[in-house]
C-alpha cells in the first residue's frame, strides 16, 4: 500500500501463509510506504509481518511467528515509522 491516503483495517482478522516463512511464497505480509496506515492486524508465517519504506504508521497490530516484525527501510530524509500497541 503506498501513501497517506493508503489504509489497511483488519478489524482483528488474520494474514498468514500455510507454510512458515522460509518455504512460503511470499517474503512480506504487508507492505507500507510513503505515509501507508494499518491497524488491528494479525500476522504470521512471514519472513517480516510488515515491510515499510519511508513513512508508514502501525496500530494495534500482532506479528507473530515471522522472522521479523517489522522491517524498515528509509531512503528519505525525515522519514519515521509509527508504532502504537503492536
Amino acid at each position: 500500500m503506498d501513501g497517506p491516503d493508503a489504509e489497511i483495517d483488519c478489524d482483528d482478522n488474520t494474514l498468514s501463509q500455510a507454510v512458515a516463512w522460509p518455504d512460503g511464497q511470499y517474503t512480506d505480509g504487508i507492505c507500507l510506504s510513503h505515509g501507508a496506515k494499518t491497524r488491528n492486524c494479525n500476522v504470521n508465517n512471514f519472513q517480516y509481518g510488515i515491510s515499510v519504506l519511508n513513512n508508514a504508521e502501525v496500530v494495534n497490530s500482532v506479528l507473530s511467528n515471522n522472522y521479523g516484525g517489522i522491517k524498515a527501510v528509509f531512503d528519505v530524509e525525515d522519514s519515521k515509522l509509527t508504532i502504537t500497541d503492536t
